[in-house]
């Protein structure tokens, strides 16, 4: 039977039950904590689990570090707002956009809901140009004769015009996300109970290895005695391999475990690649290479399909509340996905020959995306010529009577 086997067996699942004096309160995700194979579930202790805190920055990193502009019309029409509204450049208070952005996206992949307050707005135009993000535990919502209300923790009503409600997957019917944490209660569970299994494994030295018999009867406090004793001087991988001295009548005798019974570090692997399945994460960024390539032929398919299903997911929610709450009715947000995408250079050396040779990108928007400046006097502007085009030479102008073959001269 193996160590995971014999966790899940063992679990006592203990859902605490949520009370609020007032029976309008719609229950937060964090209410409810779920006690499995002998351990305690919530964002605290499964953000101790090296996958859950990798999965989660990995994503929250990849969304905060793309670039993000507000535009205004749509296909060729489209063009770069100038300058960005405030909304987009510093939309936090007291921190960095990209700090900020990632505040937004921890609290939806841990929580399923993100809570924007705004606390500042333009003076002229009533816009908004600063936010707080609120912890979720911050927030309670209420719902009072079919409408949503929000509130602080100490009771203070929010306009629903101050606050901006990110949710993550949601069921119908209901106001706020759903919690990853709460709902992936279970399999943290078995990650963090093997873990906690393989520090007692080690530090606790030669107990699960062996046991110490006597000829002679020994009383209660002898057994204390000699166990305090040999734990003192043996416990502890620093004190694993020194002589071990028994007493007259005394001997050690070793109990070998099984493979089977030895195999917490593969229940590991296992609740790590369950970590990258629920954050949607692909394995190989969890140091899972095993898995390498169950999400196509390579890394780099692995890496388009976790842009595509994974981060364009999450972004697309922070566009829609931008668009539809913070900027002005004719401009909207973007993300810039081709900034994660960026392939090896014989790859992009193909794609912008391509792109050429087609006139849909010119040579500065090609070295734009490289980081280089324009061609200088707008040379780089032309979107006809292909890239390997021989460069127009001048023509060369002739006096009269200077031409081949001029026969004026006597």
């Amino acid at each position: 039977m193996t160590i995971a086997t014999r966790l899940i067996q063992k679990r006592a699942a203990i859902v605490g039950s949520w009370s609020s004096m007032d029976p309008a309160a719609i229950p937060p995700n964090s209410a409810s904590f779920n006690y499995s194979a002998g351990v305690v579930v919530n964002d605290q202790t499964a953000m101790t689990l090296a996958a859950v805190f990798r999965a989660i920055s990995i994503v929250s990193d990849s969304v905060a570090q793309m670039d993000w502009a507000s535009y205004r019309g749509v296909s060729a029409e489209r063009r770069l707002v100038v300058p960005q509204p405030p909304i987009m450049t510093k939309p936090f208070y007291g921190v960095r956009r990209r700090e900020g952005i990632a505040q937004v996206m921890v609290s939806l992949l841990l929580r399923g809901n993100a809570y924007l307050l705004i606390t500042q707005r333009d003076k002229t135009l009533g816009w908004p140009v600063q936010l707080r993000v609120l912890h979720p535990d911050s927030v309670t919502v209420k719902l009072e004769k079919g409408v949503v209300k929000y509130f602080t923790g100490l009771g203070k009503e929010i306009l629903p015009e101050d606050l901006v409600h990110i949710r993550g997957l949601t069921l119908p019917g209901m106001e706020v996300g759903l919690s990853p944490i709460d709902l992936a209660a279970q399999s943290f569970a078995v990650g963090i109970a093997a873990r906690d299994f393989g520090s007692r494994f080690f530090a606790q030295g030669i107990n699960p290895s062996g046991v110490i018999e006597s000829v002679d009867p020994l009383s209660e406090d002898e057994v204390r005695r000699v166990a305090q004793r040999i734990q003192t001087a043996h416990g502890g991988s620093s004190n694993a391999h020194l002589p071990l001295v028994l007493d007259a009548g005394m001997n050690w005798k070793t109990i070998t475990l099984t493979a089977e019974q030895s195999q917490f570090l593969q229940t590991q692997d296992h609740s790590r690649s369950e970590v990258a399945t629920w954050f949607g994460v692909p394995p190989h960024l969890l140091q899972d290479v095993d898995k390498s390539t169950s999400w196509g032929s390579g890394i780099e398919d692995q890496m388009i399909q976790y842009v595509t299903f994974t981060v364009r997911n999450w972004a697309q929610r922070i566009e829609e509340a931008w668009d539809t709450d913070l900027l002005p009715n004719a401009n909207y947000s973007r993300f810039d996905f081709e900034s994660l995408l960026r392939a090896n250079t014989m790859v992009r050396t193909q794609f912008y020959m391509g792109m050429r040779a087609i006139g849909a990108m010119n040579q500065d928007e090609i070295r734009a995306m490289e980081d280089l400046p324009p061609i200088p006097d707008g040379k780089g502007q032309d979107y006809a010529a292909p890239m390997n085009a021989p460069t127009p030479q001048p023509k060369l102008t002739m006096a009269p009577g200077e031409g081949a073959g001029d026969d004026s001269k006597g």
